[in-house]
């Protein structure tokens, strides 16, 4: 039972961390929107001293490759939280299976030490086995 608690807040740590991590990088990218790239790798990012036809044409197109930068991100930031999310679910769903078997197992009535040997035996069985 601690375990599932402590498996919850972990997971819920960790999508908040990847969100936090995205936010940061968000902004970080963000101020790239008002440079110009240059097309070699790596790319170099500069402001232009004077606004002319040209510098503005390179201004909108980098603003466009910041803006789909951005939003892959978000996808990714998106699918990792999915990630971890179902990643908790099957552990979840593991750990209530599991905790079925036990009940079913265990769940056998005792009367006068009749039946107890046999869950006991049952048991041992199983963890040599």
């Amino acid at each position: 039972m601690l375990r599932a608690g402590r498996d919850e807040i972990l997971t819920d740590m960790r999508r908040t961390e990847a969100s936090l991590l995205h936010a940061s990088w968000k902004a970080s990218h963000d101020v790239l929107r008002h440079t110009i790239r240059t097309v070699t790798e790596p790319s170099l990012c500069w402001v232009p001293s004077t606004s002319t036809p040209m510098t503005d044409l390179l201004l909108a197109k980098s603003a466009e490759r910041v803006d789909a930068e951005l939003a892959l991100g978000a996808a990714r930031c998106e699918d990792e939280r999915r990630a971890l999310q179902a990643a908790y679910d099957q552990r979840k769903q593991r750990r209530d299976e599991a905790q079925k078997r036990n009940d079913e197992r265990f769940a056998r009535p005792v009367v006068d030490g009749g039946g107890g040997e046999e869950v006991v035996a049952a048991a041992s069985a199983e963890a040599e086995g």
